[in-house]
């Protein structure tokens, strides 16, 4: 049997592939590796969902633990844009140095 690497972003999205991938006889080897999503409760539901499925369904399963955000940044078009500044704060502690 052949067997496939597949980042896997959460537990929903890998079920259909999964057994797509299975039926046609190739093993999945799940990857976790999602930095970028935020806010950490959400990372963390997650992973913690994903690692749950994937010991039901016997997925071998690799979680790479890093949760890089520390802040956000963006901008509007490059202009200044108070109504997302107004956003930004109210959401978020922001330190200005």
């Amino acid at each position: 049997m052949q067997t496939l690497l597949l980042h896997i972003c959460c537990a929903p999205c890998s079920v259909h592939c999964v057994e797509s991938l299975r039926d046609e006889g190739i093993e999945p080897a799940g990857f976790w590796y999602n930095p970028n999503i935020h806010p950490y409760q959400e990372y963390k539901a997650r992973r913690d969902t994903l690692v749950d499925y994937a010991a039901a369904i016997g997925l071998d399963l690799t979680v790479r633990e890093e949760y890089g955000l520390r802040g956000c940044g963006y901008w509007q078009i490059m202009q200044w844009f108070r109504a997302n500044w107004l956003l930004l704060r109210d959401r978020f502690y922001i330190r200005k140095e």
